[in-house]
């Protein structure tokens, strides 16, 4: 990565660019963690549809690096959590050859905004990587969460940030 990439919002064009990101960093990161038929199913047809859908609500921040990766957040949809967590992370990808160079950070930052507004965040339980980003960046593990049922089941953590620490 020789030069410096362009972090800017993303819009409702950006949809096909998004989905093939979201299809490809899914492959990398959930491969051996999910069943394949899970990851699978999430095909380029699947994410063009989310997407469009997605970056068409208001309630939702969206920040792409172009080839790179993506980042959404938007207000907590548990209202468990939403008084002391009012916003939440719904994602946050960077494919594997951008990862270790602060785009993360970057990516992470903007959707925030200033001044942060405590959120919070799911992790698969079993992505230690991700989960050790997280806790990089300031994050707390605050519990487990089962995850959605079925024979290859996998909890979620849940992860808060009360404070900004990147």
């Amino acid at each position: 990565m020789a030069r410096i990439p362009t972090l800017r919002p993303a819009t409702l064009a950006d949809a096909d660019s998004i989905a093939s990101l979201h299809v490809q960093a899914w492959d990398e990161t959930y491969r051996g963690l999910l069943p394949d038929p899970e990851i699978d199913a999430r095909s380029f047809e699947v994410r063009q549809q989310q997407w469009r859908s997605q970056l068409s609500r208001p309630d939702r921040r969206v920040f792409l690096i172009e080839g790179l990766g993506f980042v959404q957040m938007g207000a907590q949809p548990d209202p468990e959590h939403a008084a002391e967590f009012p916003e939440f992370l719904f994602a946050l990808y960077l494919l594997r050859a951008a990862q270790g160079h602060g785009l993360g950070r970057k990516l992470l930052a903007a959707a925030c905004g200033h001044p942060l507004r405590p959120f919070t965040a799911l992790c698969l339980s079993t992505n230690h990587a991700a989960r050790a980003f997280y806790r990089h960046m300031g994050g707390t593990e605050l519990s487990e969460v089962p995850g959605p049922g079925g024979p290859d089941d996998v909890p979620d953590v849940l992860i808060g940030w009360r404070h900004r620490s990147f």
